[in-house]
């Protein structure tokens, strides 16, 4: 056994909830005598939940079907995305005088946009209680923006192509939720 004095060798967990932990003044099972009865007071401050989710501090969530938030998760997401998609292109007639930022600059902005569009959508997945947000949300953005620039980009900048590519967005997190949850067995 170490000592208390050594730092602990155990990797730091990565999740956002935190676990609780025995406060130090409490002693240890060894410590106590065996006539010594354990506390067991069920009226005890101490939480002891059974659903570790139920006492993380972001537990606002709201308990829709999977697909449903899916659904509206891609709604959401395919709005940000026509949106920021003028914006990019508005920045881009305001600084070059076209609206074409070329190669570089507009390769770095579709980057951008795309990274901020699975952020977002994975943190709505997140909050509508989608299972594996992170991924379904990736995978979504992914698949709408080959489709989106496969059979969509000439027709993008018109009201008819803004509204096939957030439609697309939204077909994209269905599928991709139906992946990621048939890949749990």
């Amino acid at each position: 056994m170490a000592e208390k004095d050594e730092p602990s060798l155990e990797l730091p967990s990565l999740r956002l909830r935190r676990r609780s932990r025995p406060a130090p003044s409490d002693p240890a099972p060894s410590d106590l005598a065996p006539s010594d009865p354990a506390p067991s007071d069920p009226t005890s401050s101490d939480p002891a939940p059974s659903d570790p989710t139920s006492s993380a501090p972001l537990s606002r969530r709201l308990e829709l079907p999977a697909s449903l938030g899916a659904a509206l998760t891609g709604l959401l997401v395919g709005a940000a995305a026509v949106g920021l998609v003028r914006a990019g292109q508005s920045a881009c007639e305001a600084m070059s005088g076209t609206s074409s930022c070329g190669g570089g600059p507009g390769l770095l902005v579709l980057v951008v946009i795309v990274v901020l569009l699975a952020g977002v959508g994975a943190g709505l997945l997140r909050v509508l209680g989608v299972p594996h947000p992170g991924s379904t949300s990736t995978l979504a953005v992914g698949l709408a923006t080959v489709v989106t620039l496969l059979l969509w980009v000439d027709a993008l900048f018109e009201v008819s192509g803004a509204v096939l590519a957030a439609l697309t967005v939204l077909v994209a997190y269905v599928v991709a939720q139906a992946v990621t949850s048939a890949s749990d067995g």
